[in-house]
C-alpha cells in the first residue's frame, strides 16, 4: 500500500517528497547501494507491514530505504519557494 505525501509535507522519518539526502550505510542489503551516494526522496510505500522510502539514486538504482535501518542524511531540504 502507498502512502500519499505531497512535496514539502514532513513525515515521521523527518524527511519529505524533494529532500535530497545522502547514504551513510545501507548494512542489511547484499548488494547495497554505496556510502556516499546521492539521491532525492520520490515517495513513501509500505511493504509488507515495512515503511520504506523511495529514492532516485543518482546513480540510476532503485532501492528503497528502510527507516531505522539504514542511515542517510538530508542534503538539501525540499524548498517549494520560486526565485523571480
Amino acid at each position: 500500500m502507498a502512502s500519499t505525501y505531497t512535496p514539502g509535507t514532513r513525515t515521521p522519518f523527518h524527511c519529505t517528497v524533494g529532500d535530497r539526502i545522502r547514504l551513510i550505510e545501507m548494512n542489511d542489503d547484499p548488494d547495497p547501494v554505496p556510502s556516499g551516494t546521492e539521491g532525492v526522496i520520490i515517495g513513501f510505500c509500505d511493504s509488507r507491514g515495512l515503511e520504506q522510502i523511495v529514492v532516485k539514486w543518482d546513480s540510476g538504482r532503485s532501492l528503497n530505504l528502510l527507516p531505522g535501518t539504514d542511515r542517510f542524511r538530508i542534503v538539501t531540504p525540499y524548498d517549494d519557494t520560486e526565485e523571480g
